[in-house]
């Protein structure tokens, strides 16, 4: 009997098998990984998904955050799915903090960036007020009080509130998509093959500068729709530039300015 989980777990790993198959020059194979992945897809929703979240016929336990979040990962879940799928990730916490950042990085993929914050310091309440300068292995203090696998949160705060993720192998071009959130200023360096990415984002009275450095001999794609979905106007080191279209900016030092 297959659960949601592991259902899921398989379609990740046929989307990782059919990117490393693009990036290795075997594109013949893509097409058959999206073709058990689609198949996965109609078969996972006419069993799992109840109309307002997931939850396998076998359980009879609660609603799970994981599952539900683990499915939007995977892309099983749909858009038209994402505002139930929030609404229980709003009242369910049972992932632990390993789990939570799949949680954590579902809503930022459903575009829910004030939800992902205020999840994050609800969670990680007890931690940060502890005199413990390491993060735990389990929310509540069972467990060791020093874990790697709990700092998922970090992750998320430079892939999606600040933004900076590759689009090509070794960051020869990386996007800048911030999700703020409720955020007004985000401070970020990511250490590539090629040198630094320094970002840095300010918002004050819905005008926003980002002052961004790329490095040599490579690329970055900026996209501020994340931050707001339309501009009225913006400007590349001081020239104005088309609002309507992400920019592309090569190496050195940019300031970018919306309002």
């Amino acid at each position: 009997v297959w659960t949601s989980g592991a259902t899921e777990s398989i379609n990740l790993a046929l989307k990782g098998a059919g990117e490393m198959a693009r990036l290795t020059g075997n594109d013949a194979d893509v097409a058959g990984y999206k073709l058990k992945m689609k198949s996965i897809e109609g078969a996972f929703n006419r069993t799992f998904w109840k109309g307002e979240y997931y939850h396998s016929p076998s359980h009879n336990g609660d609603t799970d955050d994981r599952a539900n979040a683990m499915a939007v990962i995977a892309g099983l879940a749909k858009p038209e799915q994402y505002a139930a799928i929030r609404k229980v990730l709003g009242v369910k916490m049972h992932s632990s903090p390993y789990m939570e950042k799949y949680v954590l990085e579902s809503l930022f993929m459903m575009g829910a960036p004030e939800q992902a914050v205020e999840r994050i310091k609800s969670r990680y309440a007890s931690m940060i007020s502890e005199s413990i300068t390491t993060l735990w292995e389990h929310f509540g203090g069972s467990g060791t009080y020093n874990h790697a696998w709990s700092g998922g949160p970090l992750t998320m705060m430079s892939q999606y509130v600040a933004g900076l993720a590759p689009v090509s192998p070794g960051w020869k071009i990386f996007s800048v998509r911030p999700q703020p959130g409720p955020l007004n200023k985000v401070d970020a360096r990511v250490s590539t093959p090629c040198g630094q990415v320094s970002f840095s984002f300010r918002r004050d009275a819905g005008r926003v500068q980002v002052d961004l450095t790329v490095p040599d001999g490579t690329r970055a794609i900026v996209d501020l729709s994340g931050v707001r979905p339309s501009w009225k106007r913006i400007t590349l080191g001081g020239a104005a530039v088309d609002h309507k279209i992400p920019l592309n900016v090569g190496e050195g030092r940019h300031v970018i300015i919306a309002e």
